[in-house]
C-alpha cells in the first residue's frame, strides 16, 4: 500500500456517501475506484469548501495511505484494516493545496516521537447478529488494522499517533489512542528513495 506524506496549506476535508447510493457505499468498501466514485457524487456544497481558498497558509503536514486521485484531489486515509483492505475515513484535498508530496516506506530504528510512524494493531470486532455459537465465530474475527501517523506518545499502557500536524505550532489532530497490549509492531516511516 502507498503512502505518502503531503504538506497543505489547508486541512483535507471529510465527506459523507451521497445519500441512497447503496451501490456507491458498497463500491466504497470494495476498492480505490469506488471512493472517487464517492467523491464524485458528493454535492457542490461540499466541494465548494474543498476549492474555498483559505485564509493563510495553515502549514499542515498530512501521512496517509495513498487511495485514490483525479485532475482536481487527491484522497487519502490514516486507517486500512488489513483484512478487508477497507479505508476507514477517507479525506480529500484540491490538488492546489498541495506544496509537497513525498511517498513513504518502513524504515529501520526505533521510532521517537514527532516522527512519522506505522502502526500495525489488532482492534475488536462487535457482531450484533442473531446466530448460533458456530455461526458467530466463523464471522467474528479480530481486525487487524494499520493507522499512519505521527507518534505522540508511547508507554507500557497505551501508544497515541496523529496523522496531522500543524508544523507552525507542533500541534497535532485526528488522534488514536490503542492500548499497548493491541500494537502488533510499530515501524518508523522514512522518505522512499
Amino acid at each position: 500500500m502507498k503512502i505518502i506524506r503531503l504538506n497543505l496549506i489547508k486541512g483535507v476535508s471529510y465527506f459523507d456517501p451521497p445519500a441512497n447510493t447503496d451501490k456507491v457505499k458498497q463500491a466504497l468498501s470494495a476498492n480505490k475506484a469506488g471512493i472517487l466514485e464517492w467523491y464524485l457524487k458528493t454535492p457542490k456544497k461540499f466541494k465548494d469548501i474543498v476549492f474555498e481558498k483559505p485564509s493563510k497558509n495553515y502549514n499542515i503536514s498530512r501521512i496517509g495511505f495513498f487511495i485514490n486521485k483525479n485532475s482536481d484531489v487527491l484522497i487519502t486515509s490514516a486507517n486500512l484494516n488489513l483484512n478487508t483492505k477497507k479505508f476507514r475515513s477517507p479525506c480529500v484535498i484540491s490538488k492546489d493545496y498541495i506544496t509537497k508530496t513525498d511517498e513513504m516506506k518502513e524504515g529501520k530504528g526505533v521510532v521517537r516521537v514527532g516522527e512519522p510512524c506505522i502502526l500495525y494493531w489488532q482492534d475488536a470486532a462487535a457482531n450484533f447478529g442473531l446466530g448460533t455459537i458456530e455461526e458467530i465465530t466463523e464471522k467474528s474475527h479480530v481486525v487487524d488494522v494499520a493507522n499512519v501517523g505521527f507518534l505522540l506518545h508511547k508507554d507500557d499502557k497505551e501508544t497515541y499517533i496523529a496523522p496531522h500536524k500543524n508544523n507552525d505550532h507542533d500541534m497535532y489532530r485526528e488522534v488514536l489512542v490503542v492500548p499497548t497490549s493491541n500494537i502488533v509492531s510499530l515501524k518508523k516511516l522514512v522518505l522512499k528513495t
